[in-house]
């Protein structure tokens, strides 16, 4: 894990925090971070979807589940809670970022992304595609 000592001295806290405030947000979200920070992109998961579940209002939250997801090499299921990210919060640049990245890798995307890259003439093109195609994510 990076970090070593403090990253598991860190967790280790933050787990005491949990015992003594259940389902506590902001450490959650903390447990999240630490743990993706150290490479544990699976616990990481697990810490974000659990603080979506205490916060299911919070952009962070889906975004965080979604860029985890992303992070696991799974963009297909990575669309949908950052897709409520960008819902929840329409100014957040960095859920509709990472909704773009979430596109792009999504392997379904893959040969129509590839076909209009390299063509000046399509990047407007390619904007406006994958704001139809985010509409269509969202809508399904």
């Amino acid at each position: 894990a990076a970090g070593g000592g403090r990253t598991r001295d860190a967790i280790a806290i933050l787990n005491e925090c949990l015992t003594l405030v259940p389902g506590h947000a902001a450490t959650l979200e903390r447990l999240a971070v630490v743990h993706a920070r150290g490479g544990d992109l699976e616990s990481a998961l697990a810490f974000w979807r659990q603080c979506r579940a205490a916060l299911p209002d919070s952009a962070r939250a889906h975004l965080g589940v979604g860029r985890t997801l992303l992070d696991l090499g799974r963009p297909a299921e990575a669309i949908d809670p950052i897709s409520i990210s960008t819902r929840l919060a329409p100014a957040f640049a960095l859920a509709h970022q990472t909704l773009d990245l979430a596109s792009q890798r999504n392997e379904t995307w893959l040969p129509w992304y590839h076909s209009i890259r390299g063509s000046s003439q399509c990047r407007q093109r390619s904007r406006a595609w994958l704001g139809i195609a985010r509409l269509s994510w969202v809508a399904a």
